[in-house]
């Protein structure tokens, strides 16, 4: 269920690119989203091993060749996501170390403090992904193994 939920608060996201961008005054292009994602993981520090996407500007041009306009925030989200997967990944990882677990999993937590927590998931999403955390503190990692297999990208992926 976390899995859905995560996938859907990302994509939810992204803007059609039909109608013009003075009829979508949220609307943002490509190059402001890549901004926005390099402000977020300024502030972000992803898990050992991991590093930033070299260039994270996304698509700016539709299947149609029309641009492809985002939603403010997209780009911030973005960055949350792919710090939050490295930390699940390593929080899921069996060669790491316990007390190197634990550290992993008060990264996890943090979370709450991110954009996509507070603005793209509703309170009962919250939920959700705050029992995937609880759960996993527990010692049962099945919700957040299928919301890392679902979601998120491997090392150097995007």
């Amino acid at each position: 269920m976390a899995a859905v939920l995560f996938a859907a608060a990302v994509l939810c996201t992204s803007c059609s690119s039909s109608g013009h961008p003075a009829q979508q005054p949220d609307a943002i292009t490509a190059d402001q989203t890549a901004v926005e994602y390099k402000a977020e993981a300024a502030r972000l520090v992803l898990s050992p091993g991991w590093s930033w996407p070299a260039d994270p500007t996304p698509t700016a041009k539709g299947p149609d060749g029309a641009p492809q306009l985002y939603q403010r925030g997209w780009g911030t989200t973005r960055a949350d996501t792919f710090w939050y997967c490295s930390w699940q990944r390593r929080y899921l990882d069996p060669a790491v170390a316990p007390t190197d677990r634990d550290a992993a999993l008060s990264q996890l937590k943090k979370v709450r403090d991110t954009h996509f927590y507070q603005a793209d998931l509703l309170p009962a999403d919250q939920k959700i992904l705050d029992e995937e955390l609880s759960h996993a503190g527990l010692g049962d990692t099945t919700d957040m193994q299928n919301n890392v297999d679902v979601n998120c990208p491997g090392k150097g992926e995007q």
